[in-house]
């Protein structure tokens, strides 16, 4: 591997936390995933100990230090992925949707996709609905995005990457900002109109949601907050959903 790099995602500016090249105490990661509830980077790579097995093994953000948790994983994790309460998943080359212990590393076979995995793959949560997507390519050599419901055992097919499926994803990652439990979701509709003879005013329109942060009703807001940059300028009681 060449190295640990930050990636400014506004930019695409790298920036080099560690070097990697010519160690031989490293290994390449195939995925990758962060654990909110933690603060632990896990990373998955092939086992020195039989390349038709995988590793699981952590990573310091701050000096690019890999530790494995275990060397051999008994079965080939081709994703791997974190929920927000810090739950482990991962897809086999066999199309098992399986269960990681972080502690150890072992696998619990959850249910079967009835899919055959083919080269990279990557996963991530959508921390916000707790949906799995699945960058996926099958035995055709064609990529699919996939949503899972872990819960609910079902996986759909989205539609081909790129359009034409002829492109493979190796890194997915979705953005997420913990919230608290209950947390409203985002305001719908928002403007802001100018005074239209040049006074120092506006007028603030939108709609205040009827959903939390993590989809399900919301039923009651305890009060509505408008900032400027960091400021806040005023505070509304009373607001309801929607």
């Amino acid at each position: 591997p060449k190295g640990l790099y930050i990636i400014d995602l506004a930019t695409g500016e790298m920036t080099q936390v560690a070097d990697y090249m010519y160690r031989e105490d490293v290994r390449a990661a195939i995925e990758m995933s962060y654990d909110y509830m933690t603060g632990i980077m896990y990373f998955i790579t092939v086992s020195d100990e039989d390349e038709n097995c995988t590793a699981l093994g952590t990573v310091d953000l701050m000096t690019g230090a890999q530790t494995f948790i275990n060397r051999n994983m008994k079965q080939y994790i081709v994703g791997m992925a974190i929920d927000k309460d810090g739950v482990m998943y991962g897809i086999n080359d066999a199309g098992w949707v399986v269960r990681i212990n972080k502690t150890t590393g072992i696998c619990e076979n959850r249910f079967n996709l009835e899919l055959n995995p083919w080269r990279r793959q990557s996963m991530e949560f959508d921390r916000a609905s707790g949906t799995l997507y699945w960058a996926s390519c099958n035995s055709s050599k064609m990529g699919h995005l996939k949503k899972i419901n872990v819960k609910k055992r079902t996986c759909e097919d989205v539609g081909y990457i790129g359009g034409t499926g002829e492109e493979q994803v190796v890194g997915l990652y979705i953005p997420y900002k913990p919230c608290a439990d209950g947390a409203p979701g985002k305001v719908e509709g928002l403007k802001v109109a100018t005074d239209p003879t040049g006074a120092l005013s506006a007028v603030i329109t939108w709609t205040n949601p009827t959903l939390t942060y993590a989809g399900e009703a919301l039923t009651a807001i305890e009060k509505v907050e408008i900032y400027r940059d960091e400021t806040l300028v005023h505070t509304l009681t009373g607001a309801t959903p929607g």
